[in-house]
């Protein structure tokens, strides 16, 4: 777990660096759930008040491995023109393992960019740390 934090705050440092002189992107919300044995429901992470093009990147760090053929699925939605828009990808319980994706999106004005984790299967004797930052991209 440590080297996934690591490798997350370097990558984020060396973003920082590349885009530092326009101001973006700027880290807009983050979230870490730790010691999680269930499914979360979806939350609000980030509300924007102009239109905008978001980084959404998703850490999930699976500590205790549970049931075969069962899932988490980290979880985003957002709003855009075309209405509401999902995000989800599986990650096996079945093993202790480490998982992440970067999705870009755009989000339209007062419109919520939510998370959450859902899951597929019996989850018993699973445990997983979750860790999710939002940036303004454009």
């Amino acid at each position: 777990m440590r080297n996934t934090l690591r490798l997350l705050t370097i990558l984020l440092g060396l973003t920082g660096a590349s885009f530092g002189h326009t101001g973006l992107p700027q880290v807009v919300a983050t979230r870490q759930r730790l010691n999680q044995t269930g499914p979360i429901s979806m939350d609000t992470l980030w509300v924007p008040l102009q239109p905008g093009i978001y980084r959404v990147t998703i850490v999930m760090v699976v500590t205790v491995g549970g049931q075969q053929n069962s899932d988490w699925e980290p979880t985003i939605s957002w709003v855009d023109e075309r209405g509401e828009e999902i995000y989800q990808f599986a990650v096996s319980q079945q093993s202790s393992s480490s998982s992440s994706v970067t999705v870009t999106i755009r989000d339209l004005p007062n419109s919520p960019i939510k998370g959450g984790v859902l899951s597929n299967g019996d989850n018993s004797g699973s445990k997983y740390d979750v860790f999710v930052v939002v940036e303004q991209i454009m």
